[in-house]
């Protein structure tokens, strides 16, 4: 698993990574607190729970604002401490006209918008991208 962002199913996550001894969980919104306060030094590998719903809960235009912002300001923060970052989702990323999209509750998500073009996949339900989500 590489530097940055790792976007994976539950079930990926399961598959290849269930065993990881140094992981600390927590909330998609946890996280973000976490990244605008800047105040922990990040020791563990992150899984982030809960993307999904945030998206559904804030409506596409309001999540993804809000996501850019907090994760375009704290990009120096996860540089720092090499941060690498397991998005879990429940449904798979599908390609959906040319872009990554995350479906959930009959919405559909472009994560191109929030991690940047930087977004690639390296398997079926595994996807990454660079923690500065500007290049």
């Amino acid at each position: 698993m590489q530097q940055g962002y790792n976007l994976m199913t539950q079930n990926y996550n399961q598959q290849y990574y269930q065993d990881d001894d140094f992981v600390e969980r927590m909330s998609i919104m946890k996280f973000l607190k976490m990244v605008q306060e800047e105040n922990k030094y990040i020791d563990y590998s992150l899984e982030i729970y809960g993307l999904e719903e945030f998206l559904c809960f804030l409506g596409k235009e309001d999540a993804n604002d809000l996501l850019t912002e907090i994760l375009g300001k704290g990009v120096n923060y996860l540089t720092d401490n090499f941060a690498t970052i397991k998005v879990i989702t429940e449904n798979k990323i599908v390609i959906w006209n040319n872009k990554a999209v995350l479906k959930y509750s009959n919405e559909e998500f472009p994560l191109g918008n929030i991690f940047g073009s930087s977004l690639r996949q390296e398997d079926t339900e595994y996807w990454v991208a660079n923690l500065n989500i500007d290049s």
